[in-house]
Parts: structure tokens; C-alpha cells; sequence
């Protein structure tokens, strides 16, 4: 019965002499051995610090960017990818057509101009970048529309591309077809207008001198005016007083220029509306013909002056034998220019 006792005693005092305070146990739940552990584990299943694989059986080398082939995770939980080399990837510097590389400059691939791309495609209008001979490249955005900001074959849009950019002022574009010419765009992109020295058929234009606010044939709103005649295939027109209209235009209005209506000579206004020699030629009126008459005293013969009992003396003094109206005065005879004249 002593003994029983001294046994069940040493028992109570062994479990009073343990510490159950676990909140000090550096081996327990602080342990940072134990249920909070951080270091990666090789073979527990879990891909963590700088393992790059934690797995049993294979998978495809394609999920790491070759082009075929099986992968296996070491023991040391990193890929083995013997089994990948012979397929090769894009980026190990070898040229790889079998599988659509196009190049290869291995760690020198980049998205950048000019360089291998990183998916092993060369440079190419449309991928974003724009590389030395292109002038732009907004990949999927570029567009061959209006004011797009880089074409399809990635060059800025310009005038002359036949396309209209209004958000650059652009009025027209005729591509090759821009220029100076009739009805066209011209080299600015810019419509045709009056005054541009252009005549514009398709734009009601009779004429264009290039010149606006001045007296010139061409009205300011291309028009030829009236009593002028223009030449509309010159550029600009070249517009002349209309002679033989019997109106005064231009240099008609000038000293020794007239026009009677027609364009007949020897009747005081040449077909080149000159006054013609001897001859007076009244242009007061210039909108109606002028209207000529032989100059008298001026010692030519010229038109009625030359009719019988008519005379010119080079005089206009009378009881000469010729009178002041070139008329032969009574009991004399003149004969030749100037007339010499005679008493009967």
C-alpha cells in the first residue's frame, strides 16, 4: 500500500515540474521550423521560392516556350529540359524556319526599331513600331482614312496621297492630279478659286488674270466683261479690249486708238482700232463706235477728201482755193496732196 502511494506521488510531482506555458515554446507554433515554415520544401507539391517546379510526371516543353518536347521536374525541383533543346525556342539565337522564325538575335530580340522582334518576326509595317525606313507605325490603328495619323504602308499622310485631311486644312486631293490645271485640286490641296489665274470651267469661271479689284476684262468674279475679249487657255488669261465692237476698253481708251464697230481699214479706224493717217477719229462716248471723219488741213487726202471738189491744202485759211472744210472754192482747181491749187 506504501508502495502505491510513493508511485502515485512521484507521478504528481513529475507532471507539476512540466511547463505547459506554450506561448515561450520556440519549438511550437512560433517555431519557424514547424506550421509557419517559409522555406521552400522540394517535393511537397508546391511550386514556392526558387523552385520553378514541384511536380511528378511530365508536361510540354511549349509551356515554356519551346517548340516541342517533354518536360520533367528534377529533384532539385528546376525543369529538366534536355528533352526540349533539340526543338529549339524563340530567343536562343538560332534560326529556326521549320517553325516560321523569321530571325533569331537570341538575347538581342527586342520590340524595338529595327531589331529582331521578340517573336522572332522581322520588322514589318503594322506591328507597332516604327522602325528606320518607315516614317510611322500605329499598328492596327494605321488607316488609309481621313485624318488618320499614319497610313497603312506607314507613311504620313501628305498632301497628294489623294486623300483628304481636313484636320490638316486639306480642301482636296487628287493624288497625281493635284497641280495647276483646270478644274483641278491644286498643289496645296487647296479648291480652285477666282483669282487664283486659273480658269475654272466646273467652278462658272469665264476667266481668271489672277488679279482682282483692277479694270482688266476678267470682272472679280471671272467674268469676261463687256467690250473684252480673253484668252482663256493662258495661264493666267490674258484679256484684250474687243475691237471692232464699238465700245472703248482698255487701251482703246488711250490717245490714238478707237473702234467703229467694225474692222475695216481706210475708214478712219484700222481693223487694229488705230486712227488711221489723216484721219480724226472722235472716241468721247466709249460706249457707243467712234466716229471718224478725214482731218482737214492736214495735207492728206483720205476718205470724202478724195471725192471730186474736194481738196486739202495742209490749211484751213480760206480764198487759198481750198476752204477751211477741204472743200474747192469757186473759180479754182486743186489737184495732188497736198493739194496745189489754182485760179481758173
Amino acid at each position: 500500500m506504501l508502495r502505491k502511494f510513493i508511485l502515485i506521488t512521484a507521478a504528481v510531482t513529475a507532471i507539476s515540474g512540466c511547463d505547459d506555458d506554450s506561448s515561450n515554446n520556440t519549438n511550437n507554433t512560433n517555431n519557424t521550423n514547424n506550421t509557419n515554415n517559409t522555406n521552400a520544401v522540394c517535393g511537397d507539391g508546391l511550386v514556392t521560392g526558387d523552385e520553378e517546379c514541384d511536380e511528378t510526371g511530365t508536361s510540354e516543353c511549349t509551356e515554356i516556350g519551346y517548340y516541342g518536347g517533354s518536360l520533367s521536374c528534377g529533384n532539385d525541383c528546376m525543369w529538366n529540359t534536355v528533352d526540349c533543346e533539340s526543338y529549339g525556342r524563340c530567343g536562343d539565337g538560332t534560326l529556326n524556319t521549320a517553325f516560321s522564325e523569321q530571325c533569331d538575335d537570341g538575347e538581342l530580340n527586342a520590340d524595338v526599331a529595327d531589331a529582331c522582334r521578340t517573336d522572332c518576326r522581322l520588322p514589318r509595317c503594322g506591328d507597332a513600331i516604327a522602325d528606320t525606313e518607315e516614317e510611322c507605325d500605329l499598328g492596327e490603328d494605321n488607316s488609309d482614312e481621313p485624318d488618320s495619323g499614319c497610313r497603312l504602308d506607314c507613311t504620313l499622310p501628305f498632301c497628294g496621297d489623294n486623300i483628304v485631311d481636313s484636320l490638316t486644312g486639306e480642301e482636296c486631293d487628287f493624288g497625281e492630279l493635284n497641280g495647276a490645271f483646270p478644274n483641278s485640286c491644286r498643289s496645296d490641296c487647296s479648291l480652285p478659286f477666282c483669282g487664283d489665274g486659273i480658269t475654272d470651267t466646273n467652278y462658272s469661271e469665264q476667266c481668271d488674270t489672277g488679279v482682282l479689284g483692277t479694270v482688266d476684262g476678267c470682272s472679280d468674279t471671272c467674268q469676261i466683261e463687256m467690250g473684252w475679249s480673253c484668252m482663256t487657255n493662258a495661264i493666267p488669261s490674258v484679256c484684250t479690249a474687243g475691237c471692232g465692237d464699238g465700245l472703248l476698253r482698255g487701251a482703246e481708251t488711250t490717245a490714238g486708238h478707237c473702234d467703229d464697230g467694225n474692222d475695216d481699214n481706210g475708214d478712219g479706224c484700222s481693223s487694229t482700232c488705230m486712227v488711221e493717217l489723216g484721219w480724226l477719229c472722235d472716241t468721247t462716248n466709249t460706249e457707243a463706235p467712234s466716229i471718224c471723219v478725214p482731218g482737214c488741213g492736214d495735207g492728206l487726202l483720205v476718205g470724202n477728201e478724195l471725192e471730186a471738189g474736194r481738196c486739202d491744202d495742209a490749211n484751213v485759211n480760206p480764198n487759198d482755193g481750198c476752204s477751211p472744210t477741204c472743200t474747192v472754192e469757186a473759180g479754182w482747181t486743186c489737184t495732188g496732196a497736198p493739194s496745189i491749187c489754182t485760179q481758173q
